[in-house]
């Protein structure tokens, strides 16, 4: 990483002092609003937007997740992505449940997508760096989300949280839920479902 990344990268540490000390339970005292999907989708956009601009080689795994709602693991693992004899991309989940289909409209972006992120060695793409990176996206754009669990820092699985969100804005019916996710029950869906997201009203002004 360049010095003026790592400048970049601590660029607003109160913010994310403010995200780390979320409690779990009482969150009267902190600055949150609820937030619509609308809101979640745009901080999405400024996150994938922020990676292209400073982190360009990781940005094709960041709108990957962001497009298909597909795990952090399944996006870097290109060889799971299948075109299918209707010109439709599939992808087995790495955990074994449904294979997802996606629409056929969405062919060309994820193939452009897919050859992009290809042309990066090793060298440059670490796993471990985009999740990283990815968390810090989120925390400085203050978006956090809540499950029964308590709060949780955004990260790389925000991506599939929000995915889910929007998909909810169809009124979909829990199979074609299911379908479109590739989740294999309703209890592993119901954490997507359930979740609230809200943003952290501390954002920073750039």
């Amino acid at each position: 990483m360049t010095q003026t990344n790592k400048h970049r990268h601590n660029s607003n540490p109160q913010l994310v002092r403010n995200c780390s000390q979320l409690p779990k339970g009482d969150v009267s005292s902190i600055p949150l609003t609820a937030a619509t999907t609308a809101e979640i989708t745009a901080v999405v956009d400024k996150v994938c937007e922020y990676v292209r601009e400073r982190y360009t080689w990781y940005y094709p795994f960041a709108e990957l997740q962001h497009l298909t709602g597909c795990r952090v693991s399944e996006a870097f693992n290109l060889r799971l992505w299948r075109i299918d004899d209707a010109g439709c991309y599939t992808l087995q989940p790495n955990k074994g449940n449904n294979i997802r289909h996606f629409p056929p409209e969405w062919t060309d972006q994820i193939e452009a997508l897919r050859v992009w992120a290809s042309t990066w060695s090793s060298q440059y793409v670490s796993e471990s760096n985009y999740r990283r990176i990815i968390r810090y996206a989120f925390r400085r754009f203050g978006l956090v989300h809540y499950s029964p669990g308590g709060f949780a820092l955004s990260g790389c699985h925000t991506f599939r949280h929000a995915y889910v969100k929007r998909a909810l804005e169809y009124e979909p019916t829990w199979e074609e839920l299911l379908y479109d996710t590739g989740e294999k029950t309703r209890k592993a869906l119901s954490q997507y479902v359930d979740s609230q997201f809200y943003i952290l009203n501390t954002n920073p002004k750039n």
